[in-house]
């Protein structure tokens, strides 16, 4: 077994058999009971490993081991049982740090790595794939889940000892039987055109999907990286067979067609199914943007722009034309033995080419097996020392980690007391000056309370003084009133005796009227009779007549003097009122 050859272990703390809930997060699928045998699974039911082996959950969608595309083994630092563990391809995901083992309560065990690498083949495979949502491709990763778990067997990218399908939007595919639930995994967009070959112009998209491959870091872990299209029929353990030969752990990618030999550009790669070794990537992605992006790409399909890119890496190619059965180079055929076929556009005729060539055997001498064999026993040599290498490195890294972890552990234990100290000496300061505080706040009420009760006596004073004025001032409006009023009577006396004068001075000038018109009335009628008593005129009747007219003149002349004179007085008598 491959975990005995490359003396892989894993290192698993035990303490009290307390699973924390940061454990729990990361690894929903996992629970334990405490027992070495009996596993309680996901849905809460238990089953027994010594009789069924570490499966036993399976049959009831309950997970207790890694996952064979997960293949890393994370330290959980709350422990039960045996030692506990999750698995992850980023430990630093994994809520490690929750609940840390008790002092004197840790001791190492050695686990042999089998739950993982019993299951992991020679060589190693990372297949991803890029799915349009809503379309065939969709449907044709969704049946080839769902007739995986039916037939019990793994179909297609899924039979890959690590896989990822990227999507524009996360989309649950359906049920593995290593892994759980297969979800896509998100990655950024780009436009697709023609290219200048008439095939997709998809260069970019793909950038981006193999940039998102570079963030997930899975590709480290496995021999070769596989892409694949949706339409692909793919059988992953051919596909190791055809590989194993050229797992030596050198850089190198695969062309799969050349229809015209010799011909410039010829042996081609076609982007129906790629293969590049782990090294092969690792300089593509150190190199991708001075070397590969400088490159006149964009009229280009990916699968041209990732051949020159690798020939401007100096990335050695091999070719091998069965890889692949492609209606683009030769045509297809599903009854020949081929590690893919392409293309099927449709999970019916999907499945149909993958059923056909299930049961096709490879055609093979026992000599070209043997030598066949002895290749790749002589390329699982030559990687032997690099993946002991990757382990003890793997393991290095969990060692520093976990001393990392504990001096972090000291120093916030120091930091906690220092904490505690400074916090107990800020709480008795703090209560010293709220004691000061407290005191000095009732002086100054004190203080506040004798000046409240100076000012209410200055304000009784001053309301005192205020209403004594306002009582003078009104008993000086009262006398001025007072005197106003014995002075408007006064006023009205002098009035009514100077009108009572002026009616007495009219009735005297009445009075003097009355005797002025009677005297002239008097002397009217005596001029009258004196004229009456004269005899004839001397001038006779004429003259007579005459001197009656004279008289009469005279009469109206008098009465009309008396007339004037009393205007005269009735005027001035006006004028006095």
């Amino acid at each position: 077994a491959w975990a005995e050859k490359l003396g892989w272990a894993v290192q698993l703390r035990e303490c009290d058999p307390v699973m924390s809930e940061a454990s729990q997060d990361a690894c929903p699928w996992m629970e334990s009971t405490g027992e070495v045998d009996v596993m309680e699974c996901e849905d809460g039911t238990r089953c027994d490993a010594s009789t069924k082996g570490w499966d036993c959950c399976l049959e009831v969608g309950g997970r207790i081991r890694c996952p064979v595309n997960e293949p890393r083994m994370c330290m959980i630092h709350t422990c039960s049982g045996g030692g506990e563990y999750c698995c992850s391809n980023d430990c630093n995901s994994v809520g490690s740090e929750d609940r840390p083992c008790p002092a004197g309560q840790e001791r190492w065990a050695v686990e042999a790595m089998k739950h993982v690498v019993e299951e992991l083949s020679f060589p190693t495979l990372y297949c991803v794939s890029i799915m349009m949502e809503n379309s065939y491709e969709q449907d044709i990763f969704q049946t080839a889940l769902a007739q995986a778990a039916h037939m019990e067997k793994d179909i297609g990218i899924f039979g890959c000892e690590g896989f990822d399908v990227f999507s524009q939007n996360p989309v649950k595919l359906g049920w593995h039987q290593r892994s759980g639930w297969v979800e896509s995994v998100h990655f950024e967009q780009a436009t697709v055109g023609r290219s200048e070959d008439g095939t997709a112009g998809n260069t970019l998209i793909f950038m981006n999907m193999w940039e998102e491959v570079k963030r997930l870091g899975k590709y480290k872990w496995h021999d070769w990286t596989i892409k694949a299209d949706p339409d692909a029929v793919f059988f992953a353990d051919r596909l190791r067979v055809f590989l194993a030969p050229h797992s030596d752990g050198d850089a190198k990618y695969l062309r799969n067609c050349n229809l015209y030999p010799n011909a410039p550009g010829w042996p081609a790669l076609f982007g129906a199914l790629e293969a590049m070794s782990r090294d092969a990537l690792n300089i593509y992605f150190d190199k991708e943007w001075d070397t590969c992006r400088t490159l006149l790409w964009k009229p280009w399909g990916e699968d041209k722009y990732l051949k020159y890119c690798f020939v401007a890496l100096k990335i050695a190619y091999f070719l091998d034309t069965n890889i692949i059965s492609d209606e683009y180079c030769g045509g297809v055929k599903c009854s020949n033995f081929h590690g893919a076929y392409h293309p099927f556009k449709s999970s019916a005729d999907w499945m149909g080419c993958w059923k056909e060539a299930e049961n096709v055997q490879e055609s093979i001498s026992d000599a070209d097996r043997s030598t066949r064999q002895e290749v790749v026993h002589a390329a699982e040599k030559k990687a032997l020392p690099m993946w002991q290498e990757v382990a003890r490195a793997e393991w290095a890294v969990r060692d520093n980690a976990t001393k990392a972890r504990a001096a972090v552990a000291e120093e916030a234990r120091r930091a906690n007391e220092q904490v505690e100290e400074a916090a107990n000496e800020a709480e008795l300061k703090a209560w010293e000056a709220a004691h000061e505080a407290r005191l000095k706040a009732e002086e100054e009420a004190e203080k506040a309370q004798e000046e409240a009760k100076h000012k209410k006596e200055e304000e009784k004073e001053e309301k005192e003084k205020e209403e004594k004025e306002e009582r003078e001032k009104e008993e000086e409006e009262k006398q001025d009133a007072k005197k106003d009023k014995q002075s408007a009577k006064q006023q009205s006396r002098e009035k009514a005796q100077e009108e009572a004068k002026k009616e007495k001075a009219r009735r005297k000038a009445e009075e003097d009227l009355f005797d002025v018109a009677a005297e002239l009335e008097e002397e009217a009628l005596g001029n009258a009779s004196r004229s009456g008593e004269r005899g004839a005129h001397p001038l006779g009747e004429g003259g007579a007549r005459g001197d009656r007219a004279a008289d009469g003149h005279n009469a109206t002349k008098v009465s009309t003097t008396a007339l004037k004179h009393i205007n005269v007085l009735s005027e001035r008598h006006h004028r006095r009122l």
